[in-house]
C-alpha cells in the first residue's frame, strides 16, 4: 500500500523485507508505476508509466503521524514490529512513456517518451 503526501511516496512493507534491508543499504532507489489507461488491456499496446529516480528512508511506523498511517493500513491491524514506512523522495527527472500520448503513437518509442523535471 502507498500514499504520496507533500511529494513524498510512503510504501508499508515489513522491517525485515528483503526490500527494507536492501534500502538501509544503498537508499538511491527507481520506482517505476505502471498506468492503466484502458479498463482492458490493448495487446498492440505496451502499459503506460512513470519511472522516477530518488532516495529512500526507512522508518518505523509509529514515526509516521496518525493519519497517514491510517491511510497506509487501511483498516489492516498489524503490530508496530511488524510494520515499517519506505519514505521516497524524488529526484532528477520523471521519465515517462504512453502518458498523454494518442494510443497508436504508443507504438513508436520516440512518440511516446517524455522526460519531466521534478519540480
Amino acid at each position: 500500500m502507498y500514499k504520496v503526501r507533500e511529494r513524498i511516496v510512503h510504501v508499508v512493507t515489513g522491517p525485515n523485507t528483503w526490500k527494507a534491508r536492501h534500502i538501509r543499504a544503498n537508499p538511491s532507489v527507481s520506482v517505476t508505476v505502471t498506468v492503466q489507461r484502458l479498463p482492458i488491456r490493448v495487446r498492440q499496446a505496451p502499459p503506460a508509466v512513470i519511472t522516477f529516480s530518488g532516495h529512500a528512508t526507512v522508518v518505523p511506523v509509529r514515526d509516521v503521524d496518525a493519519d497517514l498511517r491510517a491511510e497506509l493500513m487501511r483498516g489492516v491491524d498489524m503490530s508496530d514490529d511488524d510494520t515499517c514506512v519506505i519514505q521516497i523522495e524524488p529526484a532528477g527527472r520523471f521519465v515517462t512513456y504512453g502518458i498523454g500520448v494518442p494510443m497508436m503513437k504508443m507504438r513508436t518509442p520516440d512518440q511516446a517518451l517524455a522526460r519531466v523535471p521534478i519540480s
